[in-house]
């Protein structure tokens, strides 16, 4: 292990150790506290060219929460990021603890929110059946998280429960000095279940560099439809790590967007969906747009381990300056899943010759009646259709930009919910035009 990233790790792990000696922990959170952190000081972080990080050198973004001064960076894009959706369910976070008094004070009647403390208190019998039976033993960030969250979300929605406001969590960070946070949460919905769940991370002004290193474990129960949205908007000086754990049911519908219209320098998402019930249907739809040196990397898994189920995938990006992208997707067809269906697809634009993509699609199928494929593109912009624009009048910056809306909108034209729709498309716009007018400034 790298020497500066081990000290990291030692002081990381001398921290869990301290929340497990804290009187606050309950005996069933210390326990699977205890069984991470021993982990975690055994694999501590990815050394750069393991398999999993051979395009993502995180050494450097690491080392940066060491650093004991504040450093605050003028944000590279300054854009209305932060507007709420119009009408939904507040719940908010700040540096990864629940702030009630900024959350919805009333919620809607089958949506419980608690933290993990006031859920094992209350005893309660779906939390402990769920809690820690999705996160990953051997994923480097997800065993952090394990061992470091200080206090986590817990948000159950009751079985039959159906309702178009949307529940929105709203990740804020706020450090004055730079270091860590652990955002950890658990979400069930329940069996027929009908909800969009909307998770926005952003950070306020005059906020230290922070690494934020957020674990989600969502339970998607029988005949269940959940259509659950990530909007990366944080500025600059942050660098994220996101691990989210599905886990659907028999019957159910499970989409997942994940849009990234973000200032920061890196972010890498891993997702996992296991798909644990037979004539389950998975989507996962991603947009990201990156800039300057930023460098975005999105690792999907997508497992069916029993027969008649589905998965559509297809990630997009457009890459501007001297930014990079990776997408590695894999899909697992595991013995006697037949009669799976898998779709794969992931299509960039690149916008400047610096930009870099690193673009690596898996199938792994151990069955034999299964429909699977998977596609990749990487381009620039169609010359033709750019000319033709211009040719009706149209300068140059705008076709640019009626291209790329173009290039990005079947992404989200897919979102069915009217207010999350409009939500989304406003930020890609004034994200776009931004990032147009930053290029110019260079």
């Amino acid at each position: 292990m790298n020497t500066d990233t081990a000290h990291i790790v030692d002081q990381l792990v001398g921290q869990a150790m301290e929340l497990i000696e804290e009187n606050g922990n309950s005996g069933f959170i210390r326990q699977a506290r205890k069984a991470a952190t021993q982990q975690f000081r055994h694999i501590g972080f990815p050394e750069a060219g393991s398999e999993d990080w051979k395009y993502t050198n995180v050494q450097p973004w690491l080392k940066r929460t060491a650093v004991k001064e504040v450093l605050v960076t003028p944000p590279v894009t300054r854009r209305t990021c932060s507007e709420q959706l119009d009408t939904a369910v507040r719940i908010v976070t700040k540096n990864g603890k629940l702030d009630k008094g900024s959350s919805s004070a009333v919620l809607p009647a089958g949506l419980h929110v608690s933290t993990f403390t006031d859920a094992v208190l209350s005893d309660n019998e779906q939390f402990k059946a769920h809690f820690g039976t999705l996160t990953s033993q051997v994923e480097h960030f997800s065993v952090a998280n394990a061992s470091l969250f200080e206090e986590g979300l817990f948000v159950y929605v009751e079985p039959y429960m159906e309702s178009d406001i949307p529940i929105h969590i709203i990740h804020k960070v706020t450090q004055s000095v730079p270091g860590f946070v652990h955002p950890r949460q658990l979400i069930i919905a329940g069996g027929k279940t009908n909800v969009n769940i909307v998770e926005t991370f952003e950070r306020e002004d005059g906020t230290a560099y922070t690494f934020i290193n957020s674990m989600s474990e969502l339970i998607v129960g029988k005949q269940a439809i959940v259509k659950h949205y990530l909007i990366n908007t944080c500025n600059a000086d942050v660098a994220s790590v996101y691990n989210l754990e599905v886990q659907t049911a028999e019957d159910s519908q499970y989409h997942n967007f994940n849009f990234m219209f973000s200032g920061n320098p890196f972010i890498r998402n891993n997702i996992h969906v296991v798909m644990d019930g037979g004539n389950t249907h998975t989507k996962l739809s991603g947009l990201y747009i990156s800039g300057e040196d930023q460098l975005v990397d999105n690792h999907t898994c997508v497992e069916h381990k029993v027969a008649d189920c589905r998965s559509d995938e297809k990630y997009k990006g457009i890459l501007h300056g001297s930014s990079a992208a990776v997408f590695n997707g894999k899909i697992i067809v595991h013995p006697g899943a037949q009669r799976t269906t898998a779709y794969q697809q992931n299509n960039n634009l690149i916008m400047d010759d610096m930009a870099t993509v690193y673009t690596k699609p898996e199938l792994q199928i151990f069955a034999d009646d299964v429909q699977c494929t998977h596609g990749v593109t990487v381009g620039e912009f169609d010359q033709h259709a750019l000319f033709y624009l211009q040719s009706r009048g149209i300068p140059e910056e705008n076709c640019l930009e009626i291209l790329m809306q173009a290039f990005a909108f079947d992404i989200i034209d897919h979102i069915s919910h009217k207010s999350i729709k409009k939500h989304v498309a406003q930020l890609f716009i004034t994200f776009l035009k931004l990032l147009g007018k930053h290029n110019k400034t260079k």
